[in-house]
C-alpha cells in the first residue's frame, strides 16, 4: 500500500491517483474539478477487479467480536487456571513445576482460541456466507460500470463492473490480519505467565516454619537442679515435657513427608494421619497447661516459661485446625483413599480457600516455638 501525499489515505501500489481525493501521486496540489471528476470515475487497481470473498473472521481480526471473545475468556479463565497450577503443591516450585506451566500455556492458548474463537466462527460461517451472497446479489439502479454504494457497507462505495461487484472499495478496506492482533495474543500469553508465576510465589503453605526436633531432655534436665517445693510436682512437669516433646516430634514427622508433585494424593493421606495424631497431642498439652496455675508447677524460673508454652500450643492449635479443615474438604471432594484418586478442580478450589490461612499460621507457630526455646536458655 502507498499513501496519498494530499489526504494521507491508503491506496493500492499500482494506483496512479488517490481513490479518495483524486490527487495524482507525485503531485502536491489538489486536482482541478475536471481532473477530480475524471479520476474519481476511474476503476480501482486491476488486482481489485475480482469478486469479493468473505473471511471466516474479519480482517484485521481486531474488527471482529469473534477474536475478542477468546481474548477475554482465555485471559480470565486461563490466568485463573495457571495461578492454581502454580500454587498447587506443598513445597516450593521446582524445575518440573515451571516446565509444566510452560507446556500448559503452549497448549491452553491455541486450544482456547480454537474453542472460543474458531468454533463460533465456523458456526457463524454458513449464515454469514448466505448473507454475504444475498447482499452481493443486489444490483445497483444504474447498472453501468462505476463506483456505487457498497451493498456490504453503506458508508463506502464499491466498484461495479456492470455485471458484478468487485473487491475495490472507496476508501479501500484493509484485509490484512494486522500486527495488533498478534501483539494482543502475546499479551494474553504474558498475562497467563504472570498469573502462573504469582501462583508459584504463593506456594508453600507447609514450608517448615522452623520447628526442629526437640528432645525433652532439656526440659527434664531442669528438674534435677530444683529444690523440692510444695507447689512443685515432678510427675506433672514430666507429663508436660513428654507432651511437648510429642508435638514437636510429630511436627517434624509432618515436614519429613516426601512429596511427589506428580502424584500428591499419597502425601495428602500421610499428612492427614499425622495431623490427626497431632491434634490429640496438642489437646493433651493444652489440657496440662490449662491446669498449670503457677510457673512453679513446671519447675520455677529454670523451666520453660508457661506463657510461652501456652502461646506455642495456641498457635499449634490453629495450625492443626486449618489443616484438618483442608483435608476434610479434600475428603468431601472425594475420599483420599479412593483407588486411582487424582487431584481435580474441587481439590484446587479447596486449596485456594485454605491457602491463605495455612500460610498465615506458620509465622506465629515458628515465633512462639522460638520463644519456648529462648525461655529454656534464659537461666
Amino acid at each position: 500500500m502507498i499513501y496519498c501525499p494530499v489526504c494521507n489515505s491508503e491506496c493500492s501500489d499500482s494506483s496512479a491517483f488517490c481513490i479518495k481525493c483524486g490527487a495524482f501521486f507525485g503531485k502536491t496540489l489538489l486536482p482541478t474539478e475536471e481532473e477530480r471528476l475524471f479520476l474519481l470515475a476511474q476503476p480501482p487497481a486491476s488486482e481489485l477487479l475480482v469478486a469479493p470473498r468473505p473471511h471466516i473472521i474479519n480482517r484485521p481480526w481486531t474488527k471482529d467480536w469473534v477474536f475478542w471473545l477468546p481474548v477475554v475468556l482465555t485471559t480470565i479463565g486461563g490466568s485463573q487456571s495457571l495461578f492454581r497450577e502454580g500454587s498447587l503443591g506443598l513445597g516450593p516450585a521446582t524445575a518440573f513445576t515451571y516446565s509444566s506451566g510452560f507446556f500448559t500455556i503452549l497448549f491452553l492458548v491455541p486450544a482456547s482460541f480454537f474453542m472460543f474463537g474458531v468454533l463460533p466462527a465456523l458456526i457463524r460461517w454458513p449464515f454469514r456466507t448466505r448473507s454475504f451472497k444475498k447482499r452481493l446479489a443486489i444490483r445497483p439502479e444504474d447498472e453501468s460500470a462505476g463506483w456505487k454504494r457498497d451493498p456490504l457497507d453503506i458508508s463506502s462505495q464499491r466498484w461495479w463492473t456492470g455485471s458484478l461487484w468487485t473487491r475495490g472499495t472507496r476508501p479501500q478496506k484493509d484485509e490484512k490480519v494486522g500486527i495488533a492482533s498478534f501483539l494482543i495474543i502475546i499479551g494474553v500469553v504474558a498475562a497467563m505467565s504472570i498469573a502462573f508465576l504469582a501462583g508459584t510465589g504463593s506456594r508453600g503453605f507447609d514450608v517448615n516454619p522452623g520447628i526442629t526436633n526437640s528432645d525433652n531432655g532439656d526440659f527434664l534436665d531442669t528438674l534435677e537442679s530444683i529444690e523440692s517445693a510444695n507447689s512443685f510436682d515432678e510427675g506433672f512437669a514430666t507429663s508436660v515435657a513428654d507432651a511437648y516433646s510429642q508435638v514437636t516430634q510429630e511436627l517434624n514427622d509432618y515436614y519429613a513427608v516426601q512429596i511427589d508433585l506428580q502424584n500428591i494424593i499419597p502425601a495428602y493421606i500421610q499428612l492427614q494421619e499425622i495431623v490427626n495424631s497431632l491434634q490429640t497431642s496438642q489437646s493433651e498439652l493444652q489440657g496440662l497447661l490449662t491446669a498449670t496455675t503457677t510457673q512453679e508447677m513446671l519447675g520455677g524460673s529454670s523451666a520453660p516459661d508457661v506463657d510461652a508454652l501456652r502461646d506455642f500450643t495456641a498457635a499449634l492449635g490453629n495450625f492443626v485446625s486449618n489443616r484438618m479443615n483442608f483435608y476434610q474438604e479434600l475428603e468431601a471432594c472425594e475420599p483420599l483413599l479412593t483407588p486411582g484418586r487424582e487431584v481435580g478442580i474441587c481439590d484446587e478450589d479447596a486449596f485456594a480457600r485454605w491457602e491463605t490461612l495455612m500460610t498465615g499460621d506458620l509465622e506465629p507457630l515458628g515465633s512462639s516455638y522460638q520463644s519456648v526455646l529462648d525461655s529454656m536458655k534464659s537461666e
